[in-house]
Protein backbone atom coordinates (compact mmCIF):
# COMPACT_ATOMS: atom_id res chain seq x y z
CA UNK A 1 0.00 0.00 0.00
CA UNK A 2 1.42 3.37 -1.06
CA UNK A 3 1.49 6.15 1.51
CA UNK A 4 2.01 9.84 0.69
CA UNK A 5 2.68 12.77 2.92
CA UNK A 6 -0.61 14.59 3.48
CA UNK A 7 -0.87 18.30 2.89
CA UNK A 8 -2.28 20.65 5.51
CA UNK A 9 -5.83 21.82 4.90
CA UNK A 10 -4.85 25.48 4.76
CA UNK A 11 -2.13 24.88 2.15
CA UNK A 12 -3.32 22.32 -0.37
CA UNK A 13 -0.82 23.29 -3.06
CA UNK A 14 2.33 21.16 -2.72
CA UNK A 15 5.65 22.96 -2.69
CA UNK A 16 6.58 22.17 -6.28
CA UNK A 17 6.89 24.09 -9.49
CA UNK A 18 3.44 24.70 -10.97
CA UNK A 19 2.68 22.63 -14.05
CA UNK A 20 -0.24 21.39 -16.12
CA UNK A 21 0.09 17.89 -14.67
CA UNK A 22 -1.27 16.97 -11.22
CA UNK A 23 -1.13 13.91 -9.00
CA UNK A 24 -4.25 12.55 -7.34
CA UNK A 25 -4.02 9.95 -4.55
CA UNK A 26 -6.30 8.33 -1.97
CA UNK A 27 -8.40 7.32 -4.95
CA UNK A 28 -10.95 4.55 -4.74
CA UNK A 29 -9.85 1.25 -6.30
CA UNK A 30 -13.25 0.92 -8.00
CA UNK A 31 -12.85 4.06 -10.13
CA UNK A 32 -12.07 3.63 -13.81
CA UNK A 33 -10.14 6.04 -16.00
CA UNK A 34 -13.28 6.84 -17.99
CA UNK A 35 -15.21 7.77 -14.83
CA UNK A 36 -12.41 9.93 -13.48
CA UNK A 37 -11.97 11.71 -16.83
CA UNK A 38 -15.69 12.49 -16.90
CA UNK A 39 -15.41 13.87 -13.35
CA UNK A 40 -12.39 16.10 -14.17
CA UNK A 41 -13.53 17.15 -17.63
CA UNK A 42 -15.34 20.22 -16.26
CA UNK A 43 -12.03 21.43 -14.71
CA UNK A 44 -10.29 21.34 -18.09
CA UNK A 45 -8.61 17.93 -17.94
CA UNK A 46 -7.12 16.67 -21.21
CA UNK A 47 -6.29 13.11 -20.24
CA UNK A 48 -6.30 10.89 -17.16
CA UNK A 49 -4.28 7.76 -16.40
CA UNK A 50 -4.50 5.36 -13.44
CA UNK A 51 -1.28 3.32 -12.92
CA UNK A 52 -1.77 -0.36 -12.20
CA UNK A 53 0.49 -3.15 -11.04
CA UNK A 54 0.24 -6.46 -12.93
CA UNK A 55 1.08 -9.50 -10.79
CA UNK A 56 1.95 -12.33 -13.15
CA UNK A 57 2.76 -15.83 -11.96
CA UNK A 58 0.09 -15.88 -9.24
CA UNK A 59 -3.45 -17.21 -9.23
CA UNK A 60 -4.96 -13.87 -10.23
CA UNK A 61 -3.37 -12.22 -13.25
CA UNK A 62 -5.68 -9.22 -13.40
CA UNK A 63 -4.11 -5.77 -12.85
CA UNK A 64 -4.30 -4.16 -9.44
CA UNK A 65 -4.67 -0.33 -9.22
CA UNK A 66 -2.32 1.64 -7.00
CA UNK A 67 -4.91 4.11 -5.75
CA UNK A 68 -3.34 7.08 -7.55
CA UNK A 69 -3.97 8.89 -10.83
CA UNK A 70 -2.28 11.45 -13.05
CA UNK A 71 -4.21 14.13 -14.91
CA UNK A 72 -3.09 16.84 -17.28
CA UNK A 73 -4.99 20.11 -17.74
CA UNK A 74 -5.02 22.67 -20.52
CA UNK A 75 -3.13 25.38 -18.60
CA UNK A 76 -1.33 25.85 -15.30
CA UNK A 77 -4.14 28.10 -14.10
CA UNK A 78 -6.73 25.38 -14.62
CA UNK A 79 -4.49 22.88 -12.85
CA UNK A 80 -4.21 25.26 -9.88
CA UNK A 81 -7.95 25.79 -9.89
CA UNK A 82 -8.53 22.01 -9.86
CA UNK A 83 -6.12 21.54 -6.93
CA UNK A 84 -7.83 24.25 -4.87
CA UNK A 85 -11.33 22.86 -5.44
CA UNK A 86 -10.68 19.12 -5.44
CA UNK A 87 -8.43 18.86 -2.39
CA UNK A 88 -10.29 16.91 0.36
CA UNK A 89 -13.30 16.64 -1.94
CA UNK A 90 -15.26 13.42 -1.29
CA UNK A 91 -15.33 11.23 -4.39
CA UNK A 92 -16.53 7.63 -4.33
CA UNK A 93 -16.45 7.65 -0.54
CA UNK A 94 -12.87 8.95 -0.19
CA UNK A 95 -11.42 12.45 0.24
CA UNK A 96 -9.19 13.23 -2.72
CA UNK A 97 -5.63 14.46 -2.24
CA UNK A 98 -4.31 16.57 -5.12
CA UNK A 99 -1.02 18.34 -5.76
CA UNK A 100 1.27 19.33 -8.58
CA UNK A 101 3.16 16.51 -10.25
CA UNK A 102 6.82 16.56 -9.30
CA UNK A 103 9.04 14.99 -12.05
CA UNK A 104 11.46 12.35 -10.88
CA UNK A 105 15.11 13.37 -10.88
CA UNK A 106 17.76 10.76 -9.94
CA UNK A 107 19.72 11.76 -6.87
CA UNK A 108 23.42 12.30 -7.53
CA UNK A 109 25.75 10.90 -4.91
CA UNK A 110 28.36 13.32 -3.64
CA UNK A 111 31.26 12.57 -1.35
CA UNK A 112 31.92 14.81 1.59
CA UNK A 113 35.60 13.95 1.85
CA UNK A 114 37.92 13.68 -1.11
CA UNK A 115 40.84 11.33 -0.53
CA UNK A 116 43.68 11.19 -3.00
CA UNK A 117 46.15 8.46 -2.09
CA UNK A 118 48.38 6.78 -4.66
CA UNK A 119 49.27 3.20 -3.59
CA UNK A 120 52.85 2.90 -4.78
CA UNK A 121 54.67 -0.16 -3.49
CA UNK A 122 58.36 -0.59 -2.82
CA UNK A 123 60.48 -2.12 -5.52
CA UNK A 124 58.13 -1.05 -8.36
CA UNK A 125 59.76 1.13 -10.96
CA UNK A 126 57.61 3.86 -12.48
CA UNK A 127 58.20 5.86 -15.59
CA UNK A 128 58.09 9.67 -15.70
CA UNK A 129 54.34 9.91 -16.35
CA UNK A 130 53.40 7.47 -13.58
CA UNK A 131 55.74 9.10 -11.09
CA UNK A 132 54.18 12.50 -11.75
CA UNK A 133 50.73 11.05 -11.06
CA UNK A 134 51.93 9.45 -7.84
CA UNK A 135 53.43 12.60 -6.31
CA UNK A 136 50.38 14.26 -4.63
CA UNK A 137 49.65 12.34 -1.45
CA UNK A 138 47.20 14.45 0.56
CA UNK A 139 43.90 14.04 2.36
CA UNK A 140 41.48 16.93 1.79
CA UNK A 141 38.59 17.55 4.16
CA UNK A 142 35.87 20.15 3.63
CA UNK A 143 36.02 21.28 7.22
CA UNK A 144 39.76 21.32 7.76
CA UNK A 145 43.08 22.07 6.11
CA UNK A 146 45.02 19.47 4.09
CA UNK A 147 46.72 16.95 6.36
CA UNK A 148 50.23 15.64 5.91
CA UNK A 149 50.70 11.88 6.03
CA UNK A 150 53.41 10.18 8.01
CA UNK A 151 55.85 7.60 6.66
CA UNK A 152 53.82 4.75 8.17
CA UNK A 153 50.64 5.95 6.43
CA UNK A 154 52.49 6.19 3.13
CA UNK A 155 53.78 2.62 3.45
CA UNK A 156 50.37 1.19 4.42
CA UNK A 157 48.85 1.26 0.91
CA UNK A 158 51.95 -0.43 -0.48
CA UNK A 159 51.54 -3.37 1.89
CA UNK A 160 48.07 -4.17 0.51
CA UNK A 161 47.91 -7.23 -1.74
CA UNK A 162 48.40 -6.37 -5.38
CA UNK A 163 47.84 -8.28 -8.58
CA UNK A 164 51.49 -7.79 -9.44
CA UNK A 165 52.55 -10.01 -6.52
CA UNK A 166 50.22 -12.92 -7.34
CA UNK A 167 52.23 -16.02 -8.30
CA UNK A 168 50.70 -18.37 -10.82
CA UNK A 169 51.23 -22.10 -10.72
CA UNK A 170 53.87 -23.46 -13.07
CA UNK A 171 52.50 -25.42 -16.03
CA UNK A 172 54.09 -28.16 -18.10
CA UNK A 173 55.37 -27.58 -21.63
CA UNK A 174 54.59 -31.08 -22.91
CA UNK A 175 51.68 -32.47 -20.84
CA UNK A 176 48.02 -31.50 -21.12
CA UNK A 177 45.24 -32.09 -18.63
CA UNK A 178 41.90 -33.48 -19.86
CA UNK A 179 39.02 -32.96 -17.46
CA UNK A 180 35.62 -34.71 -17.27
CA UNK A 181 36.19 -37.51 -19.74
CA UNK A 182 33.15 -39.42 -21.07
CA UNK A 183 32.27 -42.69 -19.41
CA UNK A 184 34.15 -45.61 -20.90
CA UNK A 185 37.12 -43.60 -22.18
CA UNK A 186 40.22 -45.77 -22.59
CA UNK A 187 43.84 -45.30 -23.51
CA UNK A 188 43.09 -46.18 -27.15
CA UNK A 189 40.40 -43.51 -27.38
CA UNK A 190 42.76 -40.83 -26.13
CA UNK A 191 45.59 -41.93 -28.43
CA UNK A 192 43.26 -41.80 -31.41
CA UNK A 193 41.88 -38.43 -30.29
CA UNK A 194 45.36 -36.86 -29.90
CA UNK A 195 47.08 -38.72 -32.74
CA UNK A 196 47.87 -35.46 -34.56
CA UNK A 197 50.13 -34.45 -31.66
CA UNK A 198 51.80 -37.86 -31.12
CA UNK A 199 50.85 -38.84 -27.55
CA UNK A 200 53.73 -40.46 -25.69
CA UNK A 201 52.40 -41.16 -22.19
CA UNK A 202 48.85 -41.27 -20.86
CA UNK A 203 47.70 -41.35 -17.24
CA UNK A 204 43.98 -41.94 -16.64
CA UNK A 205 42.69 -41.39 -13.12
CA UNK A 206 39.59 -40.45 -11.15
CA UNK A 207 39.44 -37.19 -9.29
CA UNK A 208 38.42 -36.98 -5.66
CA UNK A 209 34.73 -36.14 -5.12
CA UNK A 210 34.07 -32.42 -4.76
CA UNK A 211 30.91 -30.61 -3.78
CA UNK A 212 29.27 -28.64 -6.56
CA UNK A 213 29.52 -24.86 -6.22
CA UNK A 214 26.38 -24.18 -8.22
CA UNK A 215 23.90 -25.64 -5.74
CA UNK A 216 24.27 -25.79 -1.99
CA UNK A 217 23.83 -29.25 -0.53
CA UNK A 218 24.29 -31.11 -3.82
CA UNK A 219 25.85 -34.58 -3.83
CA UNK A 220 29.57 -35.07 -4.27
CA UNK A 221 30.54 -36.30 -7.71
CA UNK A 222 33.81 -37.65 -9.07
CA UNK A 223 34.90 -37.50 -12.68
CA UNK A 224 37.55 -39.15 -14.84
CA UNK A 225 40.55 -37.12 -15.97
CA UNK A 226 43.77 -37.79 -17.86
CA UNK A 227 47.30 -36.45 -18.22
CA UNK A 228 48.69 -36.83 -21.75
CA UNK A 229 52.32 -36.17 -22.63
CA UNK A 230 52.69 -35.07 -26.26
CA UNK A 231 55.58 -34.92 -28.70
CA UNK A 232 54.69 -31.82 -30.66
CA UNK A 233 56.28 -28.53 -31.55
CA UNK A 234 53.01 -26.64 -31.10
CA UNK A 235 52.43 -24.73 -27.88
CA UNK A 236 50.13 -26.41 -25.39
CA UNK A 237 47.85 -23.39 -25.34
CA UNK A 238 47.23 -23.82 -29.05
CA UNK A 239 46.77 -27.57 -28.62
CA UNK A 240 44.27 -27.00 -25.81
CA UNK A 241 42.34 -24.48 -27.91
CA UNK A 242 42.12 -26.89 -30.86
CA UNK A 243 41.25 -30.01 -28.88
CA UNK A 244 38.67 -28.28 -26.68
CA UNK A 245 36.54 -27.74 -29.79
CA UNK A 246 36.65 -31.40 -30.83
CA UNK A 247 34.41 -34.12 -29.40
CA UNK A 248 35.54 -37.33 -27.73
CA UNK A 249 32.85 -40.01 -27.81
CA UNK A 250 30.30 -37.32 -28.77
CA UNK A 251 31.27 -35.16 -25.79
CA UNK A 252 33.40 -32.08 -25.48
CA UNK A 253 36.36 -32.37 -23.11
CA UNK A 254 38.10 -29.60 -21.22
CA UNK A 255 41.76 -29.49 -22.30
CA UNK A 256 44.39 -27.19 -20.84
CA UNK A 257 48.09 -27.26 -19.96
CA UNK A 258 48.71 -29.40 -16.88
CA UNK A 259 50.10 -28.00 -13.66
CA UNK A 260 53.44 -29.46 -12.60
CA UNK A 261 52.05 -30.06 -9.13
CA UNK A 262 49.23 -32.15 -10.61
CA UNK A 263 51.66 -34.28 -12.60
CA UNK A 264 53.79 -34.94 -9.52
CA UNK A 265 50.70 -35.80 -7.47
CA UNK A 266 49.41 -38.34 -10.01
CA UNK A 267 52.80 -40.03 -10.40
CA UNK A 268 53.28 -40.19 -6.65
CA UNK A 269 49.88 -41.83 -6.17
CA UNK A 270 50.56 -44.30 -9.01
CA UNK A 271 53.89 -45.33 -7.50
CA UNK A 272 52.30 -45.78 -4.08
CA UNK A 273 49.49 -47.94 -5.53
CA UNK A 274 52.03 -50.08 -7.41
CA UNK A 275 54.03 -50.57 -4.23
CA UNK A 276 50.91 -51.48 -2.24
CA UNK A 277 49.89 -53.99 -4.94
CA UNK A 278 53.33 -55.65 -4.88
CA UNK A 279 53.24 -55.95 -1.10
CA UNK A 280 49.77 -57.49 -1.25
CA UNK A 281 50.88 -60.06 -3.84
CA UNK A 282 53.86 -61.05 -1.71
CA UNK A 283 51.62 -61.51 1.31
CA UNK A 284 49.29 -63.74 -0.74
CA UNK A 285 52.23 -65.83 -2.00
CA UNK A 286 52.05 -64.70 -5.63
CA UNK A 287 55.55 -64.23 -7.08
CA UNK A 288 56.05 -61.65 -9.80
CA UNK A 289 57.09 -62.76 -13.29
CA UNK A 290 60.87 -62.70 -13.64
CA UNK A 291 62.31 -60.62 -16.45
CA UNK A 292 65.93 -61.83 -16.09
CA UNK A 293 67.84 -64.21 -18.34
CA UNK A 294 66.60 -67.16 -16.26
CA UNK A 295 63.03 -66.63 -17.50
CA UNK A 296 61.76 -69.25 -19.93
CA UNK A 297 61.25 -68.35 -23.57
CA UNK A 298 58.15 -70.24 -24.68
CA UNK A 299 59.11 -70.01 -28.35
CA UNK A 300 61.96 -72.51 -27.73
CA UNK A 301 61.66 -76.09 -26.46
CA UNK A 302 61.70 -76.55 -22.70
CA UNK A 303 64.27 -79.08 -21.56
CA UNK A 304 63.39 -80.77 -18.27
CA UNK A 305 66.08 -80.33 -15.67
CA UNK A 306 67.86 -83.35 -14.06
CA UNK A 307 66.34 -85.78 -16.61
CA UNK A 308 69.11 -87.44 -18.69
CA UNK A 309 68.48 -88.57 -22.22
CA UNK A 310 68.16 -92.30 -22.73
CA UNK A 311 69.92 -92.34 -26.06
CA UNK A 312 71.46 -89.89 -28.47
CA UNK A 313 69.14 -91.24 -31.17
CA UNK A 314 66.05 -90.11 -29.27
CA UNK A 315 64.82 -86.75 -30.65
CA UNK A 316 62.75 -84.67 -28.30
CA UNK A 317 60.10 -82.98 -30.41
CA UNK A 318 58.46 -80.17 -28.45
CA UNK A 319 55.70 -77.93 -29.71
CA UNK A 320 54.89 -74.94 -27.49
CA UNK A 321 51.29 -74.73 -26.32
CA UNK A 322 49.38 -71.67 -25.17
CA UNK A 323 48.38 -72.07 -21.58
CA UNK A 324 50.05 -72.33 -18.21
CA UNK A 325 53.63 -73.47 -18.68
CA UNK A 326 55.34 -75.21 -15.79
CA UNK A 327 58.78 -73.76 -15.17
CA UNK A 328 61.15 -76.15 -13.46
CA UNK A 329 64.15 -74.54 -11.82
CA UNK A 330 67.08 -76.20 -10.10
CA UNK A 331 67.56 -73.33 -7.68
CA UNK A 332 64.06 -72.65 -6.51
CA UNK A 333 60.45 -73.83 -6.34
CA UNK A 334 58.13 -74.19 -9.31
CA UNK A 335 56.33 -71.02 -10.53
CA UNK A 336 53.52 -70.49 -13.06
CA UNK A 337 53.82 -68.06 -15.96
CA UNK A 338 50.62 -67.17 -17.78
CA UNK A 339 51.11 -67.16 -21.53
Amino acid sequence: MLRFRHQPDDSPVYRAEPSERVLIWNLSYLVSEKELYTYLKDFGAIWVIIPVQSLYGFRKNRPHPLGIAYAEFETKEKATYAIDHLFNQIYKGRPLKVRYHQPYVPRQKTRKNSKEICPVGRGIELDSTESDLAQPVTVVDDSSQPLELTDEELVAPAMAPSKLNVKRKAVSTETVYCKILPEGTTDLHLRQHFKAFRPKEIWIFKSSPTRSKMCFGSKRQSFTSALITLETEESLKKVAKIMSKKKLLDNKVIVRPAYLTKIEEVRRIAEQEELDSAIQNIQQGILPVSTSSESVNLQTPIEPASVPLVSDEIIVDYEPRIGNAVVVSEEGPTSFVST
